[in-house]
């Protein structure tokens, strides 16, 4: 019967590694899809979506009908002179 304690603790051990691993994807969702330009949805569907275009792109050579699959996801431009956009360079 050792074996099954080990196997018992095997998958408890997977069990925490696994949540670890959950967190640490949810937490890094919102910096990644704004380093790609991207506005995260509010509906998860709307969201597992996007991450699929995300990881096709990443995979496939580009097209423009993959690009124009994320425009609805992507961040509106910043407008020139908002605080988020860096001053222009100087001559």
């Amino acid at each position: 019967m050792p074996g099954a304690a080990w196997y018992r603790a095997a998958v408890a051990a997977t069990d925490e590694w696994a949540a670890a691993v959950r967190a640490l994807v949810n937490a890094g969702r919102k910096p990644l899809a704004e380093t790609l330009g991207l506005v995260l949805p509010q509906d998860l569907g709307k969201e597992r979506e996007m991450w699929l275009l995300v990881t096709r792109m990443s995979r496939r050579p580009y097209r423009p009908a993959a690009d124009a699959a994320l425009a609805p996801y992507r961040a509106a431009p910043a407008q020139p002179g908002c605080c988020c956009t860096p001053p222009p360079p100087a001559p």
